[in-house]
């Protein structure tokens, strides 16, 4: 009966010492990054290995990854024919590779394996650059158009709030990248 009470006294212990460690550990992750999916994967980009495709796709390491929460005006390029690009493309890109350039800290939270891929194969995530969505600065810059509203939050319901707010009602001068997609895209036969 002894050693069942001390095996009970030690679990009791064990079980108090998870609760004061554990349990603000998980706010606190919580909290730093907003009610991010906990599940994703997230890294720690060096930004020596960061290429800028356009306004809201890199690559590292040889991963495209294609950023969520705005939709940045479209470079030319053979997929869409050969048609110019969208007016603010060229500021878009030039905005993104500044912050990376003068960047501190540089993280991606890539979304976990149950979410759906990109169309194009191109992994998803959201990239914030000095603890700030990359997301919210191109919209609040007129740089992108918000596309919570979309395509949902994928996780981040706070910051989609925050993105959508910053979008909404905005009139750009330039077309929806979606709506020049859809009108310029040659899809192979």
């Amino acid at each position: 009966m002894l050693k069942m009470e001390k095996k009970l006294s030690a679990f009791i212990v064990l079980f108090i010492i998870f609760i004061v460690f554990a349990i603000p550990a998980v706010f606190y992750f919580h909290k730093k990054h907003s009610d991010n999916l906990l599940k994703g994967q997230v890294i720690k980009l060096e930004k020596e290995k960061i290429k800028v495709y356009d306004g809201d796709i890199i690559s590292y390491k040889g991963k495209i990854i294609r950023l969520l929460g705005y939709d940045a005006p479209e470079l030319p390029g053979k997929k869409y024919g050969g048609k110019g690009q969208e007016p603010y493309a060229s500021q878009a890109k030039k905005f993104l590779e500044e912050k990376i350039k003068n960047a501190e800290k540089i993280e991606l939270y890539l979304l976990p394996e149950d979410f759906d891929r990109e169309k194009f194969g191109m992994e998803l995530g959201h990239l914030f650059i000095d603890e700030k969505s990359i997301a919210l600065m191109m919209v609040e810059n007129g740089l992108a158009y918000e596309y919570v509203s979309y395509y949902g939050h994928h996780g981040f319901k706070e910051l989609a709030v925050k993105i959508y707010k910053a979008g909404k009602d905005r009139k750009l001068p330039f077309q929806h990248p979606a709506v020049f997609r859809e009108k310029y895209r040659v899809y192979e036969k």
